[in-house]
């Protein structure tokens, strides 16, 4: 049976989906870090906070689509196809350290162009990852391989904060979806947030 359009619950049920798959590609990030593969942990790891913005983006056309009824296959294909719109949607948390006090006003401001900023940074760190494309390094190329160990430890448990995050800012507000959520009988447990040390 194939499915043309989502209802409130089906789209609960597909948010649920994509967040457990964020889950099961950040413990594969995980194991390649293990294994010094640290370009494609760092793939990983970004593809993962792409389903936490595709889950988030499936909650707001639920939350649209409760009045009306449904939203078609074709309609949610087309919200989840911009990559960098997806990185901006599974940014939960806004992770940085000011190195100095600031005044409340001067943070916000911070924040706010990092929260701009992030999705671009971890677009091009993917392109980085992947791809080997001519570049203004010594070689000429960018070689995937050359991604640093600490860049993608911190990378990894960045998208780890917000998937740890993510069920407290988005699932458990919504009384509603909290009911859904819990009386789905085959609901699927998603993995518990683990950090790199």
């Amino acid at each position: 049976m194939t499915i043309n359009r989502y209802d409130a619950s089906d789209l609960a049920r597909g948010a649920y989906y994509a967040y457990e798959q964020a889950g099961l590609l950040l413990r594969d990030a995980r194991s390649l870090y293990t294994q010094r593969r640290y370009s494609s942990a760092a793939v990983l790891a970004i593809f993962g906070s792409e389903e936490l913005g595709r889950a988030r983006i499936y909650l707001e056309r639920r939350r649209t689509t409760l009045p009306s009824g449904s939203v078609s296959k074709r309609e949610l294909e087309l919200a989840c196809r911009n990559h960098e719109l997806k990185l901006a949607q599974g940014q939960v948390l806004i992770q940085f350290d000011p190195g100095r006090e600031m005044p409340t006003d001067e943070l916000l401001k911070l924040a706010d162009k990092l929260k701009n900023r992030i999705p671009r940074q971890r677009h091009k760190l993917r392109v980085r990852s992947l791809y080997v494309d001519p570049s203004d390094s010594p070689s000429g190329w960018n070689r995937p391989r050359d991604l640093t160990r600490l860049e993608c430890k911190y990378l990894v448990n960045e998208v780890v904060n917000d998937y740890a995050a993510f069920p407290e800012y988005y699932f458990w507000p919504d009384v509603e979806l909290q009911s859904v959520l819990e009386n789905w009988q085959k609901r699927p447990s998603p993995l518990p947030p683990k950090w790199i040390k």
